[in-house]
């Protein structure tokens, strides 16, 4: 027995479209959310929407140890950011691993 109704492109019912008035609501919005100026990455100065890897969250990321304010875009994160902080929490391992390497 299924428990799910079988898609069917007739059954969906109408479809919606905006209105001009609604169109520019959420133009509004998105203005709101995702401003034209937005702030750009303290430690590359890339934007932080252009270099997001997740299309909903374009706030950036904390860059902490490297700067004390300000936000990171996702690729500082991951190449820089990330590592500083695993050095601070494991100095003994990443060292013996760059002597390993060299």
């Amino acid at each position: 027995m299924r428990k799910f109704k079988r898609y069917e492109p007739e059954a969906r019912g109408p479809r919606y479209s905006l209105t001009d008035e609604g169109r520019e609501a959420l133009d509004e919005m998105r203005e709101a959310l995702y401003p034209k100026n937005a702030p750009a990455c303290v430690l590359c100065g890339g934007s932080l929407e252009a270099n997001a890897r997740d299309p909903r969250w374009t706030l950036g990321a904390n860059p902490a140890p490297l700067a004390d304010e300000g936000k990171c875009c996702d690729i500082c994160d991951l190449t820089r950011v990330l590592p500083a902080r695993l050095e601070l929490m494991y100095p003994p391992a990443l060292e013996a691993q760059r002597l390993d390497a060299t």
